[in-house]
């Protein structure tokens, strides 16, 4: 989807970044910054910080930075133009429906506002007089509130043949977009009629709020109709991909680091208007790998709520080994018998549901031997032999070696068996993999060691240098690029942050967005924000080191600059000194060659005095 940069900039200037991560982040003022607990990684001290001058973030705790769209980006785990949009339906700003550059998208438009369209109409239809069956039944006999419904965007589809249809044209949503959304069915005769008849409605929303199909149940007493129709596959939903409640449970599910999956729609509801916000429901499919995925952005743990009958077995059996394949840790809660969430939480309130939620649960392990012990599976030898490869091929998934190891005693003490045994066993049905795995991971560790050693970080005056130009401008960096070289800064994002100014200030076009936005490289984002956000000022040592006075930040920035240059020049000089030493003991049998070198090395030292005395400054 292309945004203009004129969109994009008011979409920017409509979001303070302040309000934005305030959203996500509690926030303390700090001096001129805000700081609080960083939403990218587990910490008790802040290091969080969020600059309202310049508009970015930065955490020097896991190195996270950048701008409002890069912080949206990373925290709801989407793409720019996903981001885009968060900010600007936040701020009510419209973005244009459809992009003449692309018949894809526009047709991907087109489904979303049919979509949008048809969720108005039925939610419309649900507070409509004319219906008061639908609204009673909700409120009186299933116990929600308004408030619930309208968050959840709850409607209600006329028993008519083609209401939607006729609504639709009216505001001139075509018969096809409907039949792209799945809103619509085609009749072998030629036409349309609506797919959903007398039925609440439940949209389904992705992870950023779009509405992307429907779920429908019956208000018909009749047997002989599905008791849920819904939405078919469609360029804009993908069943194996959405899990509903997650757009209105992520923050919340991020908060308590683990996510409850249900069955149902109004299990969601319900447990949303009990306070419990953290549910996500499969809507009646096989939990795939995607929806998976899709809660690990949040959490680390999916505590499973069970339904004993054997096809619930069967499911939550499935879900486990999806779980552990994708890497996320699964637990259980069995429900009484004939419960499930929406009655239960309603029967017992949400205080007793919390508490028996957290009580009742078992780890995959403990499920699966209490699954199989039921079944009869170790009255023989045989079978218990059986039930036993089970769960360890369900251990077998388990990514982390040493949690692995804990289910392997688990295992041990459940099955009564030693712990080499199940540990033989899983080396049998790893086998060649496991020794390749080992081997591809030596090589790795090998190779990270080797660029890291290679790689050093942005020294502080250069990070001072850069703010300077960054904060400075045009007049800054005349200054400093004037007297100092391209490859005088350090190969990495500090070179290429440099490159970067020296191209906008050659263009006649200095903005600073650019360092931040999605045209810079992520490692020059990072580098900006954390000169920015930090309080740098040159050690306190180059004083004591190299005979340099040092300014402070707030004192003039033009003698700060000349300071940074001065010892960064120095640094750079010193370190070809000990090299060119180096090489003069190598060739110490080669008298030509000492002689060449040591020339060499005359010119650094005088080169080392220049610098020491401020010769090498150009005036500007």
């Amino acid at each position: 989807m292309f945004i203009s940069d004129d969109k994009i900039e008011e979409i920017r200037s409509a979001s303070d970044i302040v309000d934005v991560v305030g959203d996500y982040v509690r926030l303390k003022k700090r001096g001129s910054n805000y700081v609080g607990l960083c939403p990218f990684h587990n910490e008790k001290t802040p290091s969080f910080n969020v600059n309202p001058g310049m508009q970015i973030y930065k955490c020097f705790g896991c190195g996270q930075g950048g701008d409002v769209f890069q912080f949206v980006k990373t925290i709801e785990k989407v793409e720019f133009p996903d981001s885009a949009r968060i900010l600007a339906d936040r701020a009510g700003i419209q973005i244009p429906a459809l992009d003449q550059s692309s018949a894809e998208e526009s047709a991907h438009e087109a489904t979303y506002n049919a979509l949008s369209h048809a969720a108005a109409f039925f939610a419309g239809n649900l507070v409509d007089t004319r219906h008061s069956a639908p609204l009673e039944y909700l409120t009186q006999d299933r116990g929600f509130t308004t408030e619930t419904l309208e968050k959840f965007e709850v409607g209600y589809a006329p028993d008519s043949w083609d209401s939607l249809i006729e609504n639709a044209e009216i505001a001139a949503v075509s018969v096809k977009s409907l039949f792209d959304a799945g809103l619509v069915v085609q009749k072998d005769t030629g036409g349309y009629y609506d797919r959903y008849r007398n039925r609440i409605i439940f949209p389904i929303h992705n992870a950023i709020g779009r509405i992307v199909g429907f779920g429908g149940r019956t208000m018909s007493p009749e047997k002989e109709s599905a008791k849920y129709i819904n939405s078919p596959e469609t360029a804009v939903y993908h069943k194996s991909d959405i899990l509903y409640g997650l757009f209105q449970s992520k923050r919340a599910i991020r908060t308590s680091e683990e996510a409850l999956l249900v069955e149902g729609y109004t299990d969601v509801l319900a447990l949303h208007q009990a306070g419990i916000e953290n549910v996500v429901a499969s809507s009646g499919t096989s939990l795939t790998d995607q929806q998976v995925r899709a809660i690990k952005r949040y959490c680390k743990k999916l505590v499973m709520l069970f339904d004993g009958d054997s096809a619930g077995v069967k499911a939550t059996v499935r879900g486990i080994e999806v779980a552990l394949k994708v890497g996320i840790a699964p637990y259980i809660v069995t429900l009484p018998d004939g419960e499930d969430p929406d009655t239960y939480v309603k029967d017992i309130g949400p205080v007793e549901f919390k508490k028996y939620i957290d009580s009742a649960q078992t780890d995959f392990v403990q499920f699966a031997h209490s699954v199989l012990r039921d079944q009869g599976v170790f009255q023989t030898p045989e079978g218990t032999a059986a039930g036993q490869r089970r769960i360890i091929q369900l251990i077998r998934h388990v990514q982390d070696d040493l949690v692995r190891d804990a289910y392997v005693q688990r295992a041990a003490e459940l099955l009564g068996l030693a712990e080499f045994r199940i540990h033989e066993e899983l080396k049998k049905r790893t086998g060649h993999r496991g020794k390749r795995s080992a081997s591809v991971d030596r090589t790795r560790s090998q190779q990270a060691v080797r660029e890291a050693s290679n790689s050093a970080g942005p020294l502080p005056e250069e990070k001072s240098l850069i703010r300077m130009m960054v904060e400075g401008g045009e007049t800054m960096i005349e200054l400093i690029l004037g007297n100092m070289a391209l490859d005088e800064f350090s190969p990495g994002p500090a070179r290429e942050t440099v490159s970067l100014l020296l191209q906008m200030y050659e263009a006649g076009s200095i903005n600073n967005k650019r360092l931040l936005d999605g045209t810079a490289d992520e490692a020059v984002r990072e580098l900006v924000s954390e000169i920015v956000v930090a309080e740098n000022e040159p050690s306190l040592n180059w004083e004591r080191m190299q005979n340099i006075t040092v300014p402070k930040r707030d004192q003039d920035m033009r003698a700060s600059a000349i300071s940074a240059m001065k010892y960064l020049k120095l640094d750079r000089v010193s370190e070809a000194i000990a090299a060119l030493k180096n090489r003069i003991y190598t060739a110490a049998k080669d008298d030509a060659e000492v002689r060449a070198l040591q020339e060499e090395l005359q010119s650094l030292f005088e080169a080392r005095k220049h610098i020491e005395s401020d010769s090498f400054l150009v005036e500007h």
